[in-house]
């Protein structure tokens, strides 16, 4: 991918960290992943009778959200010390 080795220091990780966390605070991520959820139930359906690659085939049914993920990457971030894309 374009993102592959692409290193987060420890200062950026926390800050990602704090952002994230504000918006989950201000109920911003529950609002989004909701969003999608739809949106990926509505891709799910649609892809039906096709496979990964097919002309059409909509990948965000691949996907999941949860603001549980989102909780979870704010930890890691939190006490990664930073981390490297791959």
């Amino acid at each position: 991918g374009v993102n592959d080795g692409h290193l987060i220091s420890a200062k950026k990780a926390t800050a990602i960290a704090e952002r994230m966390q504000s918006l989950l605070d201000d109920g911003t991520i529950r609002k989004e992943v909701s969003k999608y959820q739809k949106d990926q139930k509505a891709a799910e359906k649609a892809n039906e009778g096709k496979k990964i690659g097919d002309d059409g085939y909509l990948w965000i049914g691949e996907y999941p959200a949860s603001v549980a993920n989102v909780k979870e990457f704010v930890r890691f971030c939190k006490n990664s010390g930073g981390f490297e894309m791959c």
